[in-house]
């Protein structure tokens, strides 16, 4: 592919030298005739600057349509010019040749004429910087515009080859007239659209993207211009002189993508471009040493003495002399193709006014990374902060579209993305010994970190490392404080759930004294009231004071019931296993402890675990559908653990989980509800912690 792009550049090469030689045949070359009827030298140069632009991106990205379109514009616009030339020497100038053949190649001429080119630069503008249409919207333009092209070209193939005559006002039937005005038309209202969809491409864009787009802008609009001047001019001027606007315009074409390459990164081709100029710069710094050298010896040696061993004196001498020159040709290719390089003092000065103008965190590792990459050139820059305790804090060259540091996003990686990463050099900043961070440079692709500049990155990490350790202890206090605030936080609610669990448990304990003892007791004073009025009566009949006695006994018993609810003295005396049995006898569950047997009474958790245990299984029976299951697994306590699973049939409403976690989490266990199976299962794992004996 890349071969065939350069093969292309030589032949249009070629074609250009060809046309000029056949051209001078018949024609002043210098003169505004040439310059206005065969645009001579102006489209020639920017149908050349043309092809080896886009055969530089496809060196560099072999699959791009944009540098194809440009070599097959390009290369159009030369063979059209060519055939041009030959057909008018052999038609009207008496060339050495038919006058058949003349017209063969005028007719051949028409169909890569203008028309092609304004079509491919139609697609490059609908599809710049990045190789893809804005949006599915636009392919309505692209087909448009290859549909002008085709009717161009099916109205020049409805001539016949021997009717064809290179002149302005020649008729070529009414069909071929209709056809190929319909072709410009819609091909001119194709490059207009083209025009208005970069300029959206370009208000959307940020940064190096925008910079890029103003100049494939320009260089859209100036064509766009010089057709509009050629369509109104051809209607009210009848001469060769309107077309001089549209064929200058077209050489300002390469010129702006090449500004849009070299000085703002596009398509990252200033690596390619460094490289030949310095093959460019070495060979004829190379091949004039050599003749001047060559030349002195023969004057300085007799003719015929040592003429081999003079050409081999002559290379040496040119290889040594060239080999100090070397650093000053590599340092004007690269100022050539990347522009001028900061000095280390440049480089210090704008690092130093930045870390002055940027003491947050926030602010500072972009400006460092900033002032790295634009000192060295890099394609990117990655600068981190270390903070103990917390996450790194990064910044980050180019920033990204939002404006942030946490991605990137600039015009040259919208391609260059697609391509091969580049050589990466890690420089650490450290301060007494201290690592306090990284600077991560990545280079375009193909060039490494030269010598100076990696010293000029230490430099600028030491410059740096004072004000890293102030930022790294900004950040490490500003993540205390978010810690206290999060602990704070944490505090407040936790006061919030106690208050809001004492609040609760007084509830429950009204709603189970109002359910469970007063309406024994609420009959009661009227019945007394009742006796002391009939004391007598009383004394007679002893069934009237049974029923007091019966309400007076259940109050009793539901008092007892709560108060073993609040604190059952069972837990305390025999531990959990027998307050659980006592429990779940009285709601009608069953307890399976697991070994089968329990374990030994004497072996008793600490009273924080079992009361725990024993209020999760109290609670969540008020709210579970009977006959509710509970296994008591002592099989881990070795391992450190106790589970307690309560089971319920259904896969109702679960029991609320967040009171249970605050009780279970002050001795370090867990809840898990779910239900599986048809049946809700609560979960509940707490620690083994044997019982401390507190002494009398």
């Amino acid at each position: 592919m890349k071969r065939l792009a350069w093969a292309v550049v030589a032949a249009s090469a070629g074609l250009v030298v060809v046309d000029t030689v056949v051209s001078a045949q018949y024609r002043t070359m210098l003169s505004s005739e040439t310059l206005s009827q065969h645009a001579w030298p102006s489209v020639h140069l920017a149908a050349l600057a043309s092809v080896l632009m886009g055969a530089l991106i496809v060196s560099r990205y072999p699959r791009h349509p944009i540098g194809w379109l440009l070599v097959a514009g390009g290369s159009a616009t030369t063979l059209s010019l060519a055939l041009e030339a030959v057909s008018l020497w052999l038609t009207d100038h008496g060339g050495p040749g038919s006058v058949a053949s003349g017209r063969l190649l005028g007719w051949l001429s028409l169909l890569v004429n203008a028309s092609f080119t304004l079509t491919t630069l139609t697609l490059i503008f609908l599809i710049a910087p990045d190789g893809r249409l804005p949006s599915r919207r636009w392919r309505v333009v692209l087909w448009a515009a290859v549909a002008g092209y085709l009717l161009y070209a099916v109205g020049v193939l409805a001539i016949e080859p021997q009717e064809v005559r290179l002149v302005a006002d020649q008729d070529y039937g009414l069909l071929t007239g209709v056809l190929t005005a319909l072709g410009i038309l819609l091909t001119a209202l194709s490059l207009v659209a083209a025009l208005v969809s970069l300029v959206l491409r370009m208000r959307r864009a940020v940064g190096v993207v925008k910079q890029q787009l103003r100049w494939v802008v320009a260089a859209a609009a100036l064509p766009v211009v010089g057709l509009v001047l050629v369509l109104v001019g051809s209607a009210i001027w009848d001469s060769y002189l309107v077309n001089v606007p549209l064929y200058l315009s077209y050489l300002a074409v390469p010129v702006c993508i090449a500004v849009a390459v070299l000085h703002h990164r596009l398509f990252d081709l200033d690596l390619i471009i460094s490289r030949a100029l310095l093959l460019a710069i070495a060979t004829v710094t190379v091949g004039t040493g050599y003749v001047l050298v060559v030349v002195t010896l023969s004057s300085a040696i007799q003719r015929g003495a040592g003429g081999f061993w003079a050409s081999l004196l002559a290379f040496v001498l040119v290889a040594m002399a060239f080999q100090p020159l070397r650093r000053r040709v590599v340092h004007l290719a690269d100022r050539l193709a990347f522009g001028a390089s900061a000095t280390p003092y440049e480089a210090l000065a704008d690092l130093a006014r930045r870390l002055g103008e940027s003491p947050d965190p926030t602010f500072l590792l972009p400006a460092v990374a900033e002032a790295a990459g634009s000192a060295v050139s890099a394609r990117r820059t990655t600068v981190r902060l270390t903070v103990p305790g917390a996450a790194d804090q990064v910044g980050r060259w180019p920033v990204s579209r939002a404006g942030g540091n946490d991605a990137r996003a600039d015009g040259r990686d919208a391609v260059g993305d697609r391509g091969p990463a580049g050589p990466t050099a890690d420089i650490p900043v450290v301060d007494r010994g201290e690592p306090l961070g990284a600077l991560q440079v990545e280079m375009p692709p193909g060039r490494d970190l030269r010598p100076h500049d990696t010293r000029l990155l230490q430099d600028l990490a030491d410059q740096s490392a004072l004000a890293f350790r102030n930022a790294r202890l900004s950040a490490e206090l500003a993540h205390q404080v978010a810690q206290l605030d999060r602990r704070a936080e944490e505090l407040v609610e936790s006061r919030r759930r106690l208050v809001t669990a004492g609040d609760a448990e007084r509830r429950r304990l009204e709603r189970s004294i109002a359910r469970e003892v007063v309406p024994h007791l609420e009959p009661l004073p009227a019945r007394l009231e009742e006796l002391a009025d009939s004391a007598e009566a009383a004394a007679l009949d002893p069934g009237a004071v049974q029923p007091l006695v019966a309400g007076s006994t259940a109050a009793l018993e539901a008092l007892r019931e709560i108060t073993r609810g609040v604190f059952p003295a069972l837990l305390a005396r025999s531990g959990l296993e027998a307050a659980l049995r006592s429990l779940l006898g009285r709601a009608g569950g069953r307890l399976v402890a697991r070994p089968a047997g329990g374990v030994d009474g004497r072996d008793r958790l600490d009273e924080r675990v079992e009361a725990a245990a024993y209020f999760c299984v109290a609670e969540v029976l008020r709210e579970l559908t009977p006959p509710v299951e509970v296994v008591l697994d002592h099989r881990d306590r070795l391992g450190g653990g106790l589970l307690l699973e309560v089971r319920a049939p259904g896969t109702g409403r679960l029991p609320a989980v967040a009171p249970l976690r605050d009780r279970v989490e002050t001795v370090g266990g867990t809840v898990v509800g779910r239900t599986a199976d048809g049946r809700t299962v609560l979960e509940v794992r707490l620690p083994a912690l044997p019982r401390v004996e507190v002494p009398a």
